[in-house]
């Protein structure tokens, strides 16, 4: 052979050996969670916000406003149909450089302000993302509860000015729900919120001490065929111990767990088939919505799908259970109500003017029968509609002329909720 070919065969097959071994190391970085995987990852997403936005801030918490530039901060829509009452709203505080809540009076006006300073609450960062507060609750006396994602591992209460009255530290994460006797549901996990250790934990409003706690694979898994089939495990199967933070890498988070919420008295009446204390949680990675019987440790309802990815699902006051259904990679989310004694199901939003997508988080609280209020966290606001979709109020967190910021939290409470207004002296 000639050795100018030889030389041109060499050269050929050294480049083919680079470029396979490129993307054999790239395929391996990305599917194993390799260094520098999370760095180009969070690299892109930032690229990609800053297209949208000609702004860097942390994680990508700007997003383009869907109503433009005329967009309003707190725009009642419908004042006929508007409910008069607080909305505390949770979300990055553009001009100030962190997150906060916001609480807005009955006439749309900032009441108060609490700052959420992980440097002032002495929170360790665990991680570079996932530093979002997600579960917030609001109290009568005028102090919140704030738990994170996956960057930081604590759930505090705080006073009016965002000061600690007490934290706990552990992978206490998503959700916060009161149960009106004093008490607390969150999700919690040893090490990380994304490895098997998951339990539904209940704590004390006043001190954060546990009341109690489930373990998800311990106590709930273990030993019972039929809840290992609604949890979509072999019964078999052992995760193994956890290592240490991230080992819900390799295919490990399986269900990504983000509420649990008690029904209330009030409620339990529409729902014959539970009973007052009975959980629903929220498997987000393999789309179950269940109720758990917290004492006998059975599930006595469940559902995957017909949501995708979902958030926080709702008792309604119709004997329904609602779910916010994010529709991931779908792009454009929705409502879903579902009968649990029927099976009967109906689906809203998913069609029509009013057009929302948030590809993670979301919030859905039922303010009346034919009103609903979403957070939209990956458009930064929030919206009070009826089925029909029409728009009531939204409210925009907004960054500059046709950007919102982050808005990962809101809820409504009624205009006698305060024992005292919350207030910084």
């Amino acid at each position: 052979m000639h050795p100018k070919l030889l030389k041109w065969l060499a050269v050929a097959a050294a480049i083919y050996l680079i470029v396979v071994g490129a993307f054999g190391a790239g395929w391996l970085v990305r599917h194993k969670d390799l260094w520098p995987n999370r760095e180009i990852t969070n690299t892109a997403q930032t690229l990609k916000r800053f297209a949208e936005t000609q702004e860097l801030v942390p994680n990508g918490l700007l997003h383009p406003r869907p109503s433009g530039p005329d967009g309003g901060w707190f725009d009642i829509r419908d004042p006929g149909r508007y409910l008069a009452g607080f909305r505390p709203v949770m979300g990055w505080d553009a001009g100030a450089g962190q997150f906060a809540i916001w609480l807005f009076d009955p006439a749309g006006e900032i009441r108060h302000r609490w700052p959420i300073d992980l440097d002032r609450l002495a929170i360790a960062r665990i991680a570079s993302e996932g530093l979002t507060p997600h579960g917030m609750a609001v109290l009568p006396d005028g102090d919140v509860l704030v738990n994170f994602s996956t960057g930081a591992d604590a759930i505090v209460r705080l006073d009016g000015c965002g000061a600690p009255v007490w934290r706990r530290d552990g992978a206490f994460h998503h959700s916060i729900h009161l149960t009106g006797e004093g008490g607390l549901w969150t999700l919690e996990n040893d090490v990380d919120p994304r490895d098997m250790t998951l339990r539904l934990a209940e704590l004390d409003v006043a001190t954060g001490e546990t009341r109690r706690s489930i373990a998800l694979f311990d106590d709930v898994f273990r030993d019972n065929s039929e809840n290992a089939m609604v949890l979509r495990l072999p019964e078999s199967f052992d995760p193994g111990p956890v290592a240490g933070r991230g080992a819900y890498i390799e295919g490990r988070d399986l269900w990504h767990a983000n509420d649990v919420k008690p029904l209330g008295a009030a409620r339990a009446p529409a729902f014959p088939m539970f009973a007052p204390g009975d959980l629903l949680i929220s498997l987000r990675n393999i789309d179950l919505i269940a109720v758990l019987d917290p004492e006998r440790l059975v599930f006595k309802w469940w559902q995957w799908g017909p949501w995708r990815a979902q958030h926080d699902p709702e008792f309604g006051p119709d004997g329904r259970i609602w779910v916010f259904n994010n529709a991931t990679g779908l792009g454009r989310s929705d409502v879903v109500a579902v009968d649990p004694a029927t099976g009967a199901t109906e689906r809203y939003f998913s069609s029509g003017d009013l057009a929302f997508y948030t590809e993670a988080q979301g919030q859905l609280a039922i303010l009346a029968p034919d009103l609903l209020q979403l957070v939209i966290p990956f458009e930064g606001r929030v919206v009070e509609a009826t089925l029909a979709g029409e728009i009531v109020l939204e409210i925009n967190n907004i960054a500059k002329k046709a950007t919102n910021a982050r808005v990962m939290n809101a809820a409504y409470l009624p205009p006698d909720y305060f024992e005292a207004m919350p207030s910084c002296p």
